[in-house]
């Protein structure tokens, strides 16, 4: 068996150890450091492998696999409260869980219990494992100079921020017909960093030298080589695309 071949197989056996181990601790605080150990990655590495292999990010399946239990703790104990509910699955407050269930089932608890959805129809509906296949290359780059604007927070919120305040520097700028390209740059992982810790970057790459002014800098980007891939699709997909990206790049390095 070639070596990649051993890499992949030995990886795949191990987040299957963090899989068996979550599935069967659903009642108990899940914790980074013993999924870690388990699987003999780092805390920094477990999430991008994790993600790479299942299609979905580590804090996101914990949350889903708890709400799954939750739903059939539901349909067993039809009669149960949701403040029960919300507190076997580790929510501090019955809203909280309320916010939770709907947001990845799109029906309330509350509305749950009345339909005749099964758990293993929401399961099947809702299951993110998904991994889209991308075409990576490897491309090498010559440097290049960009403007940009930096904000932090949620990506939602901070690429949209930065993006506005680049937006309204080419209409200032007449800068319409000097666009080579615009760049969104995310540097920080949203399971591993606190929100408001998370930085992106609205970058233009333009055909001339244009000032740097207020809170837009510049920047020289390094020549060097870059996996480029294309995806065409919804943005809430990126999450997915990464995962599939990270995937290729441990299975082709390691």
């Amino acid at each position: 068996m070639a070596y990649k071949e051993i890499t992949k197989k030995d990886y795949q056996e191990r987040v299957n150890k963090i899989l068996t181990y979550i599935h069967n601790n659903l009642d108990k605080e899940v914790k980074l450091n013993d999924l870690a150990n388990i699987a003999s990655f780092s805390t920094f590495h477990i999430h991008r492998i994790f993600s790479a292999y299942v299609g979905e990010s580590l804090r996101s399946y914990i949350r889903r696999c708890i709400l799954l239990r939750s739903a059939s703790f539901m349909r067993r104990f039809p009669f149960s409260s949701v403040s029960d509910i919300a507190m076997d699955a580790h929510y501090d407050t019955p809203a909280a869980f309320t916010r939770a269930f709907k947001q990845y089932f799109s029906q309330s608890p509350t509305e749950f219990k009345k339909s005749s959805f099964s758990v293993q129809d929401l399961e099947q509906k809702f299951n993110k494992k998904e991994i889209i296949k991308i075409e990576p290359e490897v491309v090498l780059i010559d440097p290049f100079r960009i403007l940009y604007v930096q904000e932090k927070g949620p990506y939602d919120i901070s690429s949209r921020k930065a993006w506005e305040k680049i937006f309204a520097f080419e209409d200032a700028n007449n800068l319409e017909n000097c666009i080579l390209e615009r760049i969104g740059v995310g540097y920080d992982d949203p399971e591993t960093t606190e929100p408001e810790d998370i930085r992106y970057d609205a970058c233009l790459k333009l055909c001339r030298n244009v000032v740097a002014e207020g809170e837009i800098k510049e920047r020289i980007v390094d020549g060097e080589k870059y996996v480029k891939a294309f995806h065409k699709g919804a943005y809430y997909e990126s999450e997915k695309v990464y995962a599939s990206l990270f995937r290729w790049i441990v299975e082709k390095w390691n």
